[in-house]
């Protein structure tokens, strides 16, 4: 079982996000009534894990699913090119008294990488054989080499078709569970920042969360640099993990990289604001001892 070792939500692996998610889910109730935390993190807490869970999973088999359709379409395509290279010594051979005609069948070109382009080749050939029978052309490649190889081709379409399908469908599930796991982190950031708010930042419990408590600190030493320090446009804050030892955050701003001026000193790693000017400027975050 994962071990939550950090805060550090944006780092999260599938297994620390999921235990994180199992802790709140299945212990919020009991601790919402002395949180007080806002609706929308209570709605979210209720189901979180399942909710995650559930797309994690969804993730795992529609990629394995399309990983397999392509392993499928991969082997199909190589019997297919295999048929056709049975129809391409047999065409040199029954026509190497009549280069005109073997000419229409292109043999002497290399079978293309590309998907298309094979079964453009292989169509080719087929439809040479057509004309050379409707023609009267003898001899002609045997019947049974024509249809292994018709055969073959019908099959590389259809697992090409298939392996599509799965990739559209592995896209997607991965993509629904990345913009899961960026809303959740912003839930998890809000149901942190509101936790240290309530119940400070040393209440042991915050384990019911799947969270830990930065060690406590003060009185000199040294703190590390505060990560994933973002402004949120949605929600219109900064936000960054909470740094072990650390009993204040600043932000300072700038124009010019070289004059800063702070427009936040405070304990919480979290910070309402609505830029006031317009233009670009430059914000840093410190954390302080």
């Amino acid at each position: 079982m994962p071990i939550v070792l950090n805060n550090n939500f944006t780092e999260d692996t599938h297994g620390i996000r999921a235990e994180r998610l199992n802790a709140i889910q299945g212990n919020f109730a009991s601790i919402q009534p002395e949180l007080s935390a806002p609706a929308n993190v209570a709605t979210w807490a209720v189901d979180c894990y399942d909710v995650y869970s559930q797309l994690l999973a969804v993730s795992g088999v529609e990629t394995g699913e399309s990983e397999g359709a392509t392993l499928d379409a991969v082997t199909k395509g190589d019997l297919m090119e295999e048929e056709y290279q049975n129809a391409r010594i047999l065409g040199n051979s029954l026509y190497a008294d009549n280069p005109t005609k073997l000419k229409d069948f292109n043999f002497e070109s290399a079978f293309p990488d590309n998907r298309n382009d094979k079964i453009a080749r292989v169509d080719q050939v087929l439809n040479a054989h057509a004309r050379h029978v409707a023609d009267g052309v003898t001899p002609t490649i045997p019947a049974s080499a024509i249809t292994r190889l018709t055969d073959a081709k019908l099959a590389y379409v259809a697992a090409l078709n298939v392996q599509d399908k799965e990739r559209a469908d592995a896209r997607q599930a991965v993509a629904d569970l990345k913009e899961r796991f960026e809303s959740d982190t912003k839930m998890l950031q809000t149901l942190r920042a509101w936790w240290y708010a309530m119940m400070g930042k040393y209440d042991e419990r915050i384990d019911l969360i799947g969270m830990v408590n930065p060690k406590p600190g003060g009185g000199g030493g040294t703190v590390g640099i505060p990560q994933n320090f973002a402004y949120s446009l949605e929600n219109t804050d900064f936000t960054w993990d909470a740094v072990a030892n650390a009993t204040s955050y600043q932000i300072e701003k700038s124009l010019d990289q070289v004059n800063w001026v702070e427009v936040y000193a405070g304990t919480e790693p979290i910070f309402d604001y609505t830029p006031s000017d317009a233009g670009f400027s430059y914000y840093r975050c410190r954390a302080r001892n």
